[in-house]
């Protein structure tokens, strides 16, 4: 599992953390995904304002690519909470 934290720009943390499913994590060289894939399941992983969208997308297209509802349900808390 990789735990997701929303922090503003001063690191304060921004609603509850969300668990996501690091299977789910692309390859690095699917270059489908413009930020998703570079997430370290390993360590820590940061994305600043101007990735949102991008990432917002990437989470868009993951979702569309699954069928199982636990990861679609997954996809969409994520969603929800940046």
């Amino acid at each position: 599992m990789i735990r997701v934290i929303l922090q503003d720009e001063n690191g304060i943390e921004v609603g509850s953390p969300v668990d996501f499913p690091s299977r789910m994590i692309p390859a690095l060289d699917d270059d489908r995904f413009k930020c998703l894939r570079f997430v370290d399941p390993y360590g820590d992983t940061v994305f600043n304002h101007l990735q949102m969208a991008p990432l917002s997308e990437d989470l868009d297209l993951l979702e569309n690519s699954k069928t199982d509802l636990v990861d679609k349900d997954a996809i969409c808390a994520l969603k929800q909470h940046i």
